[in-house]
């Protein structure tokens, strides 16, 4: 090989030496990707009250804070669960519905965190109710049934509900004690029990006037949606009213117990 052929050939090496390293050289290095936010904790929001009234619907959302300390709201996303799914059913999306009376424990998971509430499942008592009372015992002999010692029944007795979950106000009448209807307020129980209070005043003339007290109501409700339960209740008499109405110490009280009875809707 003559000297210009071996020249040649050594710059030609050359050159691709140096272009192989300025192409190494030039060449960027992708970032290695760190490990993103996670989910730290998980909050059931919506319905505040807690209490699901039998045939309704309620929306829930799960609010997610991340390790880097932001937060999302997700319906969709977690994982929904009911405990008990003949009290209350909850689907993909957040809806609870409300089946029968009872407790459910609602829980929603995204990835490790879960989250959870509990909510009471109370029936529809709303409307119109007619019942009658089966008179048992009571500490006045001026009430045949007392002086008797047997049962006195009462009939047409009529109430009429209105009810915001548990909470229930309506108005009570019975034309055989007073006319006019009583106002009462209470609330109504998981287990289907109806507690309800009372207290009115009925001014039968200008000489006496009848304070009427529910001391105590309890409805309970049988498996085939029908109700029955007891009462007791207090009438105190006033005599002279003068201005005062149905204030202060009565003259006479009369203590009765009853079994409710024929409580049905509608009437």
């Amino acid at each position: 090989m003559n000297r210009g052929v071996a020249l040649l050939v050594a710059f030609v090496l050359y050159a691709s030496l140096v272009a192989s390293c300025s192409s190494q050289a030039t060449t960027p290095t992708s970032p290695v990707a760190g490990p993103g936010p996670t989910t730290v904790v998980v909050r059931i929001v919506g319905f505040d009250e807690g209490v699901a009234v039998v045939g309704t619907s309620v929306a829930l959302s799960a609010v997610v804070t991340l390790s880097d300390g932001n937060q999302t709201t997700m319906t969709d996303g977690p994982i929904w669960r009911s405990s008990n799914e003949a009290i209350g059913r909850v689907d993909a999306h957040g809806v609870l519905t409300a089946l029968a009376e009872g407790v459910t424990v609602v829980s929603a998971a995204v990835k490790d965190a879960v989250a959870s509430r509990t909510f009471d499942v109370v029936n529809n008592v709303a409307g119109d109710w007619t019942f009658s009372f089966i008179g048992t015992t009571c500490n006045n002999d001026l009430n045949p049934g007392c002086r008797s010692g047997q049962p006195w029944t009462t009939d047409g007795a009529k109430i009429r509900l209105t009810q915001i979950g548990s909470h229930v106000d309506g108005t009570w009448q019975n034309n055989h004690y007073f006319t006019g209807r009583m106002p009462f307020a209470g609330r109504i129980n998981t287990d289907g029990t109806l507690d309800l209070a009372a207290a009115y005043c009925s001014l039968n003339d200008v000489n006496h006037g009848t304070r009427y007290s529910l001391r105590g109501w309890h409805m309970d409700r049988a498996a085939d949606g029908s109700y029955s339960g007891r009462v007791s209740w207090e009438r105190g008499i006033f005599s002279p009213v003068y201005s005062n109405g149905c204030e202060g110490d009565p003259l006479s009280v009369i203590v009765e117990d009853l079994i409710v009875t024929n409580f049905r809707r509608g009437g």
